[in-house]
């Protein structure tokens, strides 16, 4: 992403005195409004600005052409096309963040600051195209959906015990309770339920997924009315299902078909000897043969179908913000040289140079260990591409051989 800074154009103009004036006269009419304005800035006195435009009417809000020169000091063509390219983005910044990254910018520069007022109501400004690039369209399902163990694993021994000893590790899935069958499900040691429990999600919601002509991003997700679960769920579970209209509720115990399931494990365990590594196609192909369908034969068989369309091949956790948050949390740090190493790959992004040695936190895709997300003190900054990944053409190779 390039630098606004850095621009030698002779259309890079500061913006005109009335444009400024109009969005910065709107975004503090919008705070006396709305008591969830994000990012207010500390210069603009809300509670005293709501008290006289109760008394003055919406007038009070247009300030001075000298004073509105001043707080849009250093915005030109180019700082609001960068601007509305960091907050329209489906990646969802805060205000906040794309404060902190023009801030960034200049820093790099030796340029002025942009006043976070200036940010800030041109943020506000941009709202509306916000959300329509970033908008989900989703379809409620009468439905219940149950999460939680489905074959639990046995906790460790105090002494560490045999690290092949299967019985540490269990199966965590989500099952439609409405229609009786698994939509999803993880294996993984003892102690990883919640981590499991939020990809197992994530799984169920992108096997949900459907084309649509008039859906955002050419696709329809479908939900659940409620998610039951009988154990704990985390933080930003929670959030993301509350982000797509899911309400959570406590379940006492868990859906009959449990037992099935249980049963249907124990009698495979019996006659087969089958390695943790293996247990997700030996379970999906047995869930198959005792139900007629199972998750990972249904993935296939609509990636098959639809894999075609544009809207379908994109990742899912790129399209939606809550789909991302399901995903687990890594520690990382940006180079000098503004790449992030993980996994033994360099992850690079322009962004990424603006906050050299920097301690952050990164979310591979699911899709693809071309690309992760990175989060800088818990925001959303960037997404990063693999740089041995990448081919000649721009495009990247979703994962190294072998993998």
């Amino acid at each position: 992403m390039t630098n606004p800074f850095r621009s030698t154009s002779v259309f890079n103009l500061p913006l005109t005195l009335e444009v400024c004036q109009q969005m910065h006269a709107a975004a503090l009419l919008r705070a006396t409004r709305d008591m969830e304005v994000d990012a207010v800035p500390g210069s603009v006195p809300v509670a005293r600005l709501r008290e006289l435009v109760h008394r003055f009417g919406p007038e009070v809000c247009l300030v001075h052409p000298a004073e509105i020169e001043q707080r849009f000091r250093g915005v030109t063509l180019s700082v609001y096309e960068r601007l509305e390219a960091l907050y329209c983005s489906r990646l969802a910044r805060s205000i906040q963040m794309v404060t902190r990254i023009v801030d960034a910018m200049a820093r790099c520069e030796n340029h002025p600051r942009v006043p976070e007022e200036a940010t800030w109501a041109i943020c506000l400004y941009l709202d509306e195209r916000r959300h329509q690039q970033t908008s989900v369209t989703t379809h409620q399902l009468d439905a219940t959906w149950w999460i939680g163990a489905i074959v639990p694993g046995a906790p460790a021994t105090a002494e560490g015990g045999d690290k092949d000893d299967t019985s540490r590790y269990g199966i965590v899935g989500v099952i439609d309770v409405t229609h009786t069958r698994v939509l999803a499900f993880r294996q993984g040691a003892h102690g990883s339920e919640a981590e499991l429990s939020a990809l197992s999600l994530y799984d169920a919601l992108v096997n949900a997924r459907l084309p649509h002509a008039l859906g955002a991003g050419g696709l329809v997700w479908q939900v659940p009315t409620c998610l039951a679960a009988t154990g704990a769920l985390s933080e930003t579970c929670k959030a993301s299902c509350a982000s797509l209209g899911m309400s959570i509720e406590r379940a006492s115990a868990p859906p009959p078909l449990i037992q099935d399931l249980q049963q249907l494990w124990t009698d495979l365990r019996t006659r087969l000897v089958v390695a943790p590594a293996r247990w997700a196609t030996v379970f999906d192909s047995a869930l198959n043969r005792a139900y007629g369908t199972s998750p990972l034969r249904a993935r296939k068989e609509a990636d098959h179908r639809f894999g075609r369309l544009t809207g379908y091949r994109r990742d899912p956790a790129g399209l939606v913000p809550a789909l991302r948050a399901l995903l687990p949390l890594h520690d990382a740090s940006i180079s000098q040289e503004g790449e992030v190493l993980y996994d033994g790959l360099h992850y690079a992004d322009d962004l990424l140079a603006n906050f050299p040695g920097s301690q952050v936190s990164v979310q591979r895709s699911e899709q693809t260990e071309a690309a992760i997300w990175v989060y800088l003190d818990g925001e959303i900054l960037c997404q990063a591409m693999a740089r041995e990944l990448a081919r000649r053409d721009g495009s990247y190779r979703s994962h190294r051989p072998g993998r």
